[in-house]
């Protein structure tokens, strides 16, 4: 063998262990940072107990007098956002329904298509990541 394809062969082998190499610092870099986000969530789930809470909590900045009083607060109204969102969702899922039910009569059916695509845009969900797979409700 030359030294033509020695240094070929050398280089081929750095290459190589330098992937390898970097493939797997890199999976322990992920690791390590998705855990340390975990840690981060988890803590602050086990202060606060809600996004809401946490979120509200580090706007106020209570005193240490004030917390008990404020997180008490905070987690009352969580509730009743928590119960508004849902009941929201449902209400403006059937205004759409009856909406759809009453144009139908009068709309053909490129329209109604249209309307239905629109709907998927504009709906309640639409905060929410759809996949394309994903049946129209508003038959």
């Amino acid at each position: 063998m030359g030294p033509k394809y020695r240094s070929i062969i050398l280089l081929l082998v750095v290459f190589v262990m330098g992937s390898i190499s970097g493939f797997f610092l890199r999976g322990i870099y992920d690791h390590q940072k998705i855990e340390s986000s975990r840690r981060h969530m988890t803590n602050n789930q086990q202060r606060s107990g809600s996004r809401f809470v946490s979120f509200f909590t580090r706007v106020i900045k209570p005193n240490a007098q004030q917390k008990t009083e404020v997180n008490s607060i905070l987690g009352k109204w969580d509730d009743r956002m928590k119960g508004l969102q849902v009941r929201f969702a449902q209400e403006s899922q059937s205004g759409f329904q009856t909406m759809v039910n009453e144009l139908s009569p009068l709309l053909d059916s490129k329209q109604m298509h249209e309307l239905k695509e629109a709907l998927e845009k504009f709906g309640p969900h639409r905060r929410y990541p759809r996949s394309s797979k994903k049946k129209n409700q508003y038959h």
